[in-house]
Parts: structure tokens; C-alpha cells; sequence
């Protein structure tokens, strides 16, 4: 696992806490912050998702609060169709932080193990 993926996962569970516990302004500058940091070393895919993270925020401040009857990933907060969900027990997976999860495994699978 490289540099970015280590950072990446370990910034997507302080902005969901963030996000979750209603602290949106701490929410947009992990969002802010992540986006900036991504984009400077060229990776796109975690700064689109950074990107996402800040405009989720943005929009619990002005009242967007997600209906908890459609269903959304339990990992960025996106509210997906159905069709674009996967679902387990008591959670759902889009297919963006699908791959994201892959690719973070692959990665630590190339890895040696530790000792």
C-alpha cells in the first residue's frame, strides 16, 4: 500500500465521524484539506472523493439531511439507486468505494508481511 492510500484510509473514517457527528465544518476542511493534498500528488480518483466528502458536507449545512428510507453507502454517505448498491447486513457499498476498498487490498496483499 503506498503513501496515498495509507493517508486516504485513514482520513475517510475521521471525515465520516466528522460528518456523522454533525461537526460539518470540521467535515469541509478534511474534505477541503484531502482535495488539496490528493491534487498535488496527482491522484485524481482520492481527490474526486475528497471533492465528494466537501460537497456532502456543504449540503447537511444547508439542510440536506439524507432520507434514511433510500438507501446510501455506509462509507462516503452517497445516496445511490438501489441498482448501484450493494448490500450487506445492516450496510450498503457503492461501487466507487467498492473499488477503492479493492484497490487498497490488492495493494496490502503485494506487501510483505510484517516481522
Amino acid at each position: 500500500m503506498n503513501d496515498q492510500d495509507k493517508l486516504f484510509e485513514a482520513l475517510a473514517p475521521i471525515w465520516a465521524n466528522a460528518l456523522e457527528g454533525q461537526r460539518y465544518n470540521e467535515a469541509i476542511l478534511i474534505g477541503v484539506l484531502s482535495f488539496l493534498t490528493f491534487r498535488e500528488v496527482g491522484h485524481e480518483k482520492f481527490g474526486k472523493e475528497a471533492l465528494t466528502w466537501l460537497s456532502m458536507a456543504i449540503e447537511r449545512i444547508q439542510g440536506g439531511e439524507p432520507d434514511h428510507d433510500d438507501p446510501i453507502c455506509s462509507f462516503c454517505g452517497r445516496n445511490e439507486s438501489k441498482d448501484d448498491l450493494v448490500a450487506g447486513n445492516q450496510a450498503f457499498i457503492c461501487s466507487s468505494c467498492s473499488s477503492t476498498a479493492r484497490e487498497i487490498f490488492e495493494a496490502r496483499s503485494k506487501q510483505p508481511p510484517p516481522g
